[in-house]
């Protein structure tokens, strides 16, 4: 609303991303200060946004309004506010947070930042911050289809663009309005926009043409995947496992799983910030505050051709392993009773399931790893080698250990068929 704020209609203002080039965000912030600062260098700029303490901004910030009102104020508006942690380099981040919280106390500039709610957590970390966020945070729920109507259909207009009939119904569908929905909204609109118009008309051929939300979500997840490096390529599999389940009928369906328990290491941490960005993944708040990882769309688990693939060859091993927990609960619950636990003769299947979906003996639960008993041929040798281990343990590896193969010599049988003495 104009000046909701008596004389804010006329107050200067400039917008930036802090993310910046090569992860420097006073460049950018000192490109959109100069046109207010006539005669000063840019390198007289950005030395004052780098002084220390952070009193650089305020200061400048004075000679912007140097002949306005007094009540008048600077205006800086941070869109994007995240490229914080994503993009600005790590000895640059604590810095620029000072200079933004030592502004936000002057009288004379008001500052108003958007951030994605997946990464408040972050911002807690930042000294400063923490208390501006608890004063002054502002929390927007996710839009319901009304509001994704006019969020489409209002700056259409104001821009003099009108969409074909039945379009906007169409879009809506496709992209849907659960977790995610406005990130593939945005991304179904600027694929739509830049397909090209008609005498300003966003057309259903123009939508057909690359493919709708559906193709255009394929193309743009193989081309961030192309992008990473072999280290975070491997991850796919292990981050993608803990956000797919599959049910019976080999239907795969996303499911929610905490940031840190996939994003194990720098390589996989690399690749959920890469599909986040894409908006192919969704980070957001869970129950207890901490982030959670969501697929932005079950569309991908159908049209990426890479993923969709993966799905079924392991969809058996997804059914298994989903088995294993109901069981394991059942043993427990059953007062661990041998006849409850799971028999020998499966173990290949488990070893086998382990190896498919990448998974590591500690992404098993406790409860689990005693449920299943021993599997890795390593320990189950070195457990024959410690004189500790009882005579039942000793005849479970036996038997474990024919099934799976013996590695040691003078065990089993020689490609001849001959036994191995």
């Amino acid at each position: 609303e104009a000046d909701a704020l008596p004389g804010s209609k006329d107050w200067p203002w400039l917008e930036f991303t802090p993310g910046g080039a090569e992860g420097d965000p006073y460049p950018i912030l000192t490109a959109r200060l100069e046109p207010w600062l006539k005669g000063c260098r840019s390198s007289e700029i950005i030395k004052r946004l780098r002084a220390e303490h952070g009193y650089g901004l305020s200061e400048l910030a004075e000679k912007v309004l140097a002949n306005c009102p007094s009540q008048t104020e600077l205006l800086l508006f941070v869109d994007q506010f995240e490229e914080l942690f994503t993009l600005t380099r790590d000895a640059l981040r604590q810095p620029f947070v000072q200079l933004l919280t030592t502004t936000a106390r002057s009288s004379r500039v008001r500052v108003v930042a958007t951030l994605r709610a997946d990464f408040f957590h972050r911002c807690l970390d930042c000294p400063g911050l923490d208390r501006l966020l608890r004063d002054g945070s502002y929390p927007l729920g996710p839009p319901g289809p009304g509001a994704l109507y006019e969020m489409m259909t209002g700056p259409a207009a104001k821009a003099g663009l009108e969409f074909d009939e039945g379009l906007v119904e169409r879009i809506l569908e496709d992209t849907g309005t659960g977790s995610g929905a406005l990130a593939l909204l945005a991304f179904a609109l600027h694929e739509l926009y830049e397909a090209g118009k008609q005498d300003g008309r966003l057309t259903y051929e123009a939508y057909e043409r690359f493919g709708g939300v559906q193709h255009a979500i394929s193309q743009r997840a193989e081309d961030t995947f192309q992008s990473l490096d072999g280290a975070a390529q491997a991850e796919l599999a292990p981050v993608f496992r803990e956000l797919v389940q599959v049910n019976e009928r080999g239907v795969a369906t996303r499911q929610r799983a905490p940031l840190s328990t996939i994003a194990v290491s720098s390589a996989a941490s690399e690749l959920i910030d890469r599909f986040v960005d894409a908006r192919l993944l969704v980070r957001e708040p869970g129950e207890d505050g901490l982030p959670v990882v969501d697929v932005a769309h079950e569309a991908l688990f159908r049209n990426w051709p890479r993923l969709k693939q993966w799905i079924q060859d392991t969809a058996d091993d997804h059914r298994l392993r989903r088995q294993i927990a109901q069981l394991a609960a059942y043993w427990h619950d059953h007062a661990r009773k041998d006849e409850h636990r799971w028999p020998d003769e499966r173990v290949v299947e488990v070893v086998a399931m382990r190896e498919h979906l990448k998974l590591k003996p500690t992404d098993f639960t406790a409860l689990e790893r005693d449920f299943l008993g021993p599997l890795d041929r390593e320990q189950m040798r070195a457990a024959l080698d410690d004189p500790a281990t009882p005579h039942e343990q000793r005849a479970i590896i036996g038997v474990r250990l024919s099934l799976l193969g013996d590695p040691r010599p003078g065990v089993g049988l020689r490609a001849d068929g001959l036994p191995d003495l």
